[in-house]
């Protein structure tokens, strides 16, 4: 199989409290991700022993494994809620902010399900899928609270896309 698909925005909102301050802030950016993975999936079908014979059809498990990329699309990447500074008086502050990052990153998937085919005509399946797109890097370039740009390429803020999924997938057969 070769596959594209897409997972909702993910929104990353994280309330952080510094060692020895008495404010909290907010680090919080959305997140787009998009995977091209190369699939195969291994079918019980034709192992006697590993399906069952069902309303002209057969149930048998399946066992996947995926590799490919992930387009991944950081939005709205900012700290805000900080405490009050200089012109922002008295207002919060922010410390960082970048509107949009682009990254793509090795991305790989283990699956395993049950799998309905009904007369060789069309298979429904359902399973467990763990998809992990690796980590990667956030903005390299920030901007502060004076407006300035400031270059982090070395101290870019890393994060990491894993998920545990359960999915539903409708085949049909030419």
């Amino acid at each position: 199989d070769v596959s594209v698909s897409y997972r909702s925005n993910f929104k990353y909102r994280k309330s952080q409290t510094p060692e020895g301050e008495d404010f909290t802030y907010k680090r919080e950016f959305d997140l787009d991700v998009v995977p091209i993975l190369f699939s195969v999936t291994l079918l019980g079908r034709d192992i006697s022993c590993l399906n069952w014979d069902f309303a002209c059809g057969k149930i048998y498990p399946t066992l996947g494994v995926g590799v490919g990329v992930s387009n991944l699309l950081i939005t709205n990447f900012r700290t805000t809620g900080l405490p009050p500074n200089g012109d922002s008086s008295p207002y919060p502050s922010f410390s960082s902010e970048n509107e949009r990052t682009h990254r793509n990153n090795f991305t790989y998937t283990v699956q395993l399900g049950i799998e309905y085919s009904y007369n060789d005509c069309c298979a429904l399946s359902t399973g467990y899928r763990w998809f992990d797109a690796g980590s990667f890097k956030g903005p390299r370039y920030l901007r502060l609270d004076t407006g300035s740009a400031i270059d982090v390429a070395g101290d870019a803020w890393k994060m990491r896309f894993r998920a545990s999924e359960w999915f539903v997938e409708f085949k049909y057969f030419l």
